[in-house]
């Protein structure tokens, strides 16, 4: 991953990203992101520098019920979640806006690698703080049937005119009846939540407890596992109704997962661990009607220096093969006072 960033870190990206006068006054219509309030759209304006390669501004929240609920050793620093779904609905903005893909679409996010720059996590009241700009460039293209039906996305990440972090992205598209056909067999099961134990806030770096998504966290065995617990009625996850865990609630899911690790095998505590990298590929579909496990053994966990690592897998607590989405890794750098 170093190496895309490298490549994308030139000077004329650099320059145009400082000489890009972006519209920051109002956010772009809720379609074009998928979104069905206001209140989670976070575009504003985009700027297209040559065929593959574009420019894209955000606002961030000041006040969110999700994105803005950090406890943490700084006293105000970005949640690498809400960065992730800017990224996110770059990505569909990108395919609607500049691709051509049809509104109806049903989109399906294959991969994720992101990295954050250690020392670029902490903000002010300053309005430019909460000003994004990414550079985002498709450095690949997924053709069928000599139709395009997917994308693959490198994306720099600006905050403040200061490159935050860096995202590579994979995902395709399918047409509405093709996504029916897929899923009929799922949609046809009834949801039902389980009753699961959440885990502390305190331990995941939460104040708000509807906001932690995990729970029953046991270590067995040499064996680290815990629960997703998927709330359909919180208002950030399930923005719209959906008939799958998305890919979002996952990620959290396992950040809050090894958060809980680092406090059980480190002497340390949560909040002096600063998220640094993350990457995720998706096997599967997270189905609502499975008991969705989060698995660690002892043995995928690597503890060097300040850094822990970690191969998480998400798995149906009933098959023990079934990889809904496996982690290639999570680093945690430990901050110094």
């Amino acid at each position: 991953m170093r190496k895309k960033t490298m490549t994308m870190k030139t000077e004329n990206t650099i320059v145009a990203v400082n000489q890009w006068n972006a519209n920051f006054s109002q956010t772009i219509q809720k379609e074009l992101v998928h979104k069905d309030f206001l209140s989670e759209v976070f575009l504003t304006d985009s700027k297209q520098i040559t065929s593959d390669c574009f420019l894209i501004s955000a606002l961030l929240p000041k006040t969110h019920f999700y994105y803005n609920d950090v406890f943490s050793h700084f006293q105000q620093s970005y949640d690498s979640a809400l960065i992730l779904e800017v990224c996110r609905q770059v990505s569909i903005y990108v395919a609607h806006i500049f691709y051509g893909v049809s509104f109806d679409s049903k989109f399906i996010f294959d991969s994720a690698d992101f990295e954050q720059y250690i020392g670029h996590n902490t903000y002010t009241n300053d309005i430019n703080d909460y000003k994004v700009i990414i550079h985002s460039k498709v450095i690949d293209k997924k053709v069928k049937k000599n139709a395009l039906c997917g994308l693959e996305i490198d994306m720099n990440i600006y905050i403040n005119s200061k490159l935050y972090g860096f995202k590579s992205m994979k995902f395709s598209w399918i047409t509405p009846r093709m996504w029916h056909k897929l899923r009929y067999a799922s949609q046809k099961h009834n949801h039902i939540m389980q009753k699961t134990k959440q885990i502390s806030k305190e331990v995941v770096c939460k104040e708000n407890i509807l906001n932690v998504v995990i729970g029953d966290f046991t270590e067995r065995a040499n064996i680290f596992q815990a629960t997703i617990i998927a709330n359909q009625n919180h208002p950030a996850f399930f923005d719209h109704p959906l008939d799958h865990i998305s890919g979002i609630l996952i990620i959290e899911a396992i950040k809050q997962f090894a958060l809980a690790v680092c406090s059980n095998i480190c002497n340390c505590k949560s909040t002096e661990l600063q998220f640094k990298s993350i990457k995720v590929e998706f096997k599967n579909f997270c189905e609502f009607y499975n008991l969705n496990i989060c698995y660690l053994p002892k043995e995928n966990i690597c503890v060097k220096d300040n850094e822990i690592s970690m191969d998480i897998r998400i798995k149906t607590a009933d098959s023990n093969e079934s990889v809904l989405s496996k982690v290639t890794f999570i680093k945690f750098g430990k901050i110094n006072d």
